[in-house]
């Protein structure tokens, strides 16, 4: 019937949004390994990326999980690199789906004097204090029944974090075990690469 065509649909664009993330996520850090990651600055409009993020994600969840949106500006209009950008935000984005069950996962714009934070916040399993300093190094996987049942290379968050760096961005990590994290992305006005 239809809608079992539907779900088979839904289930293989989740499963090719996922092989093309993993990809091209291996494909950068071998770029950002090699010294061979450019970066271009173009007016992008930061509002209507993180919406495109958003409905790329929602698609994603369980059925018990919530998608909100709260973006304190209509527009916002930076000098970035989009195509950077957009890959840090799915990312970041993809892990909360993938790791909550049930609640929300929260797309966040607050816009600073100098910088504009976008924070991407779960109800997930959260990390561990102890964990939380290793989160960012590549190909690590935290060693937990949950990050061990839902797979992946550990390279989104390593990447992630290297690719907000050559945007002159900076990305963090708050959480705490079984409460869900938090992942802030605070992102300059005008692109300042390193």
């Amino acid at each position: 019937d239809s809608e079992r065509a539907f779900r088979r649909l839904r289930t293989l664009r989740v499963t090719s949004m996922h092989l093309r993330a993993l990809i091209d996520n291996i494909l950068d850090q071998a770029k950002l390994e090699a010294g061979k990651v450019e970066t271009i600055g173009e007016e992008c409009d930061l509002t209507a990326l993180i919406e495109e993020v958003a409905d790329g994600t929602a698609i994603l969840l369980r059925p018990e999980v919530q998608l909100r949106r709260e973006l304190g500006i209509e527009r916002a209009t930076i000098q970035t690199d989009p195509i950077k950008l957009r890959q840090i935000l799915t990312n970041l984005a993809s892990n909360a789906a993938k790791f909550t069950e049930r609640g929300s996962v929260t797309f966040r714009l607050t816009p600073l004097p100098r910088e504009y934070e976008i924070a991407i916040e779960d109800t997930g399993p959260g990390i561990a204090a102890e964990s939380l300093p290793l989160i960012f190094e590549p190909f690590t996987q935290l060693e937990n029944v949950k990050t061990r049942r839902y797979g992946g290379t550990g390279l989104g968050l390593s990447l992630s974090k290297s690719l907000a760096e050559r945007l002159g961005a900076t990305l963090n990590v708050s959480s705490e075990f079984g409460k869900g994290a938090t992942f802030t992305l605070r992102l300059p006005r005008e692109l300042r690469t390193i």
